[in-house]
């Protein structure tokens, strides 16, 4: 065996980090009273095992309010694993304790007083109950099957978006052969869980995500009667049959407001960050993936500037459809055929950029598009909104997408293919209510442009509201700037020790004391945000 191989291992899972073991060990201090108690309670708080070291912290509290109340904490996870090996590693990590908890979080987990792992077991017994599942799907269509609501619970949605993930497709097929194997498999797990819950007494489910495989158990601890909330980036929201999803808070958004949320709007400090965005000196968090800003820059992309363009600017297909809920169509897929179609009886000229955070898989369905509407020029996925927008690009075609606040911005008409986006409440963009709505827009969208007219106030009070508030992690409030500085990014809060270090080495135990105590209150009330609450 290769010596390095075996180092490199041994660096990995062995060697302990600081930061890490201090994280455990004031965990462990704080935990340890309440454990003998909480261990054999029949009332059950399950936690979605993930690796991520900021949502660490915030179940860290939460876990402390639990034991309080004498829950037993469980971590989980959504699906069982495919693979053999996949299975064996979490069961034996999940019980020995030399792992050094640097890319596993047992022993994380297990300090804040989690006294067990689990994940769906046995399926081989819901076979048949999710064959017969199945055999009823061959005669449904997409929108069927995405609206597949089993026991008063909707699978249909989650199963959709972790289906589109799990096999890297650009859409659904019912008479794929992977199609079957992945829907069986799913619906064995949402048998398992279903009799998990009925079994035991789940008081509250913890989940990082409300879309895809991750939804899964707190779709159904809600019809259990459980509490369910998503508990990650800095943020908690508590989702129930009447909101079951996340980072709704948009729905509320009022463009005439001065203040939301507990969150003082100031336009004149939008416009300065939002120039500051377009210049690249700040970085929003829709942004951390890959900024419309950005690119390189390209002459004559766009052929005729007197030509009515319009740009399609699609999705990643990887990314979870519906994780705010229905849109227009489908899946993205089904939209860009949409558009091709109306494109080729149109007189328009049709531009689609891929997003910059394009996967290979997503590279490939986006040929696949483009492939079958030659007539749609392909635009670099590395040239600058801006830049397109300049040489005359008069329509901007989005599902739900950041580029919309960016093109209305600059006068540009949107239309977006969802009436759930975060910028629905704003008359900067347009949102149809049906198909036939939408293809009117496109068709219309000449005439809507001779009379277009963005507010840039509109443009401020969304960016303010929608970006420039939730830069704040409400785990480090004003130092969320600080914290960013010291872990080397936000994206580092998933994966840098260092996370812990400021949490514990950086902060005034004041501070650590008052997210306490909003958190605790927020658990206690019956709040769809936990910055709803008050300081």
């Amino acid at each position: 065996m290769n010596i390095s191989l075996i180092i490199n291992w041994v660096r990995c899972n062995l060697i302990r980090d600081r930061f890490v073991e201090q994280f455990i060990k004031e965990n462990k201090s704080k935990s340890s009273q309440f454990l003998r108690t909480s261990h054999n309670s029949k009332r059950i708080a399950l936690f979605e095992s993930n690796h991520a070291y900021s949502t660490h912290i915030l179940y860290s509290l939460i876990c402390r309010v639990k034991l309080e109340d004498k829950i037993k904490l469980i971590a989980y996870r959504p699906l069982r694993y495919k693979k053999f090996k996949d299975s064996v590693s979490f069961t034996l990590f999940s019980k020995i304790r030399l792992d050094n908890a640097i890319n596993r979080p047992y022993r994380i987990l297990k300090s804040m007083g989690v006294t067990e792992f689990i994940q769906p077991k046995g399926l081989g017994r819901y076979k048949s109950k999710a064959t017969r599942d199945y055999m009823n799907t061959l005669s449904k269509d997409k929108n069927e099957i995405l609206k597949l609501v089993i026991d008063e619970i909707r699978v249909g949605d989650i199963f959709y978006d972790w289906y589109l993930r799990e096999s890297l497709q650009d859409t659904l097929d019912v008479n794929e052969k992977e199609f079957k194997f992945n829907f069986i498999f799913f619906m064995c797990n949402f048998y398992w869980w279903l009799e998990y819950m009925k079994k035991n007494q789940i008081d509250s489910v913890y989940i990082s995500h409300s879309c895809s495989d991750l939804a899964l158990p707190a779709r159904i601890g809600i019809k259990a009667g459980a509490s369910a909330y998503v508990a990650a980036w800095g943020k908690m929201h508590k989702i129930d049959k009447s909101k079951l999803f996340s980072d709704l808070e948009f729905l509320d958004y009022n463009p005439k407001s001065d203040e939301q949320f507990g969150y003082e709007i100031n336009l004149q400090n939008s416009r300065h960050l939002l120039n500051k965005a377009k210049t690249g000196d700040i970085v929003i968090d829709a942004h951390v993936f890959g900024s419309g800003y950005n690119g390189k820059h390209y002459n004559e992309v766009v052929e005729d500037k007197n030509d009515f363009n319009i740009l399609i600017a699609a999705h990643c297909f990887s990314d979870p459809p519906h994780s705010y809920g229905d849109m227009l169509f489908p899946d993205f897929t089904e939209w860009l055929n949409f558009i091709g179609e109306v494109s080729v009886a149109s007189n328009f000229k049709f531009y689609a950029k891929g997003h910059p955070a394009f996967w290979e898989s997503d590279k490939l369905h986006f040929e696949k598009f483009l492939g079958k509407f030659p007539n749609i020029k392909r635009v670099p996925s590395d040239i600058s909104n801006l830049e397109l927008f300049k040489q005359g690009i008069k329509v901007v075609l989005t599902v739900n997408g950041t580029i919309a606040f960016e093109a209305a911005d600059e006068g540009i008409l949107v239309i977006n293919a969802s009436r759930i986006s975060p910028h629905m409440n704003y008359s900067f963009s347009l949102s149809p209510n049906s198909l036939t709505e939408y293809q009117e827009l496109i068709h219309s969208s000449p005439d809507i442009v001779n009379n277009w007219q963005v507010e840039s106030t509109e443009v401020e009070h969304f960016f303010d509201l929608h970006h420039v508030r939730k830069k704040t992690n409400f785990l480090f409030g004003d130092n969320t700037a600080s914290f960013y500085s010291h872990i080397g990014g936000p994206m580092n809060q998933f994966y840098n020790p260092k996370v812990f270090d400021y949490w514990m080495n950086n902060l005034p135990d004041s501070h650590r004391k008052m997210i306490e105590k909003k958190v605790d209150k927020f658990l206690s009330s019956n709040k769809y945000m936990l910055s709803d609450m008050s300081q």
